[in-house]
C-alpha cells in the first residue's frame, strides 16, 4: 500500500510541482506508511504509550524544524561569500547536528537524552582511567 501511494503523489505531485514534487511525495507516503504502520502495531500491542510516542514524534519534529531553519541560514549566509560552497555545506550540517541536539536536550526527547546519558558515562569512565 505504501508503494501505490507514493507512486500516485510522484504523479500527482510531479506534475504540480516538476522535480521538486518527487521528494515531498516521499516523504508524505513515507509519513503516510508510518501512520498506517502504528495502526497496525496497535492492533497486536495493546497498551502501547501512544502519548509518549505522540510526545516524542512531535518533539523530534520540532527539533527538525529548528535545525534545518538554523542550517539554512547558516548555509545561504556562508555559500553567498566567498567560502567554498563544499565548506559551507559541511559547516552548516555540523551546525546543524549541534542545533539538534541542543534542541533536543531542551525539550528532553527520548533518543537525545538517551546519547547524552551514555556520553556522560563515558566522559566519566575516560576521567576515571586518566585520574586512576
Amino acid at each position: 500500500m505504501g508503494v501505490g501511494v507514493n507512486v500516485a503523489l510522484n504523479i500527482i505531485l510531479s506534475r504540480i510541482m516538476g522535480l521538486n514534487g518527487v521528494p515531498l511525495a516521499t516523504s508524505c507516503a513515507n509519513i503516510t506508511q508510518t501512520a498506517l504502520l502504528f495502526v497496525c502495531l496497535h492492533k497486536y500491542i495493546k497498551g502501547l504509550a501512544w502519548r509518549e510516542i505522540a510526545e516524542d514524534f512531535l518533539k523530534c519534529g520540532l527539533s527538525t524544524a529548528c535545525m534545518l531553519f538554523v542550517s539554512h541560514k547558516v548555509y545561504v549566509g556562508l555559500s553567498s561569500g566567498a567560502m567554498p560552497v563544499i565548506l559551507a555545506f559541511l559547516l552548516a550540517t555540523a551546525i546543524a547536528f549541534v542545533i539538534y541536539f541542543i534542541v533536543g536536550i531542551m525539550l528532553r526527547q527520548h533518543g537525545t537524552v538517551q546519547v547524552l546519558d551514555y556520553l556522560k558515562a563515558l566522559l566519566y569512565k575516560m576521567i576515571r582511567r586518566v585520574d586512576g
